[in-house]
């Protein structure tokens, strides 16, 4: 079972869950995008890790080593 696939079992379920707490009732500031902003920090943090590991990877390949 790869990654992707748990990831696509387990989104939907975080996210709808999410999405179903932040338009609930009683809230004292009701936020329906949420789950929005909560993927876009998942992105954002993906997009990091990325940089950082493609920039190590290229100043050792720069020395003339394997990362």
């Amino acid at each position: 079972m790869s990654v992707a696939s748990i990831a696509g079992v387990a989104s939907p379920l975080f996210f709808g869950a999410v999405y179903a707490v932040s338009i609930g009732d009683n809230l004292a500031a009701p936020f329906p995008g949420l789950s929005f902003l909560i993927a876009s920090l998942v992105l954002l943090a993906a997009a990091l890790l990325g940089w950082s590991v493609a920039r190590k990877a290229g100043l050792a390949e720069a020395r003339g080593q394997t990362p």
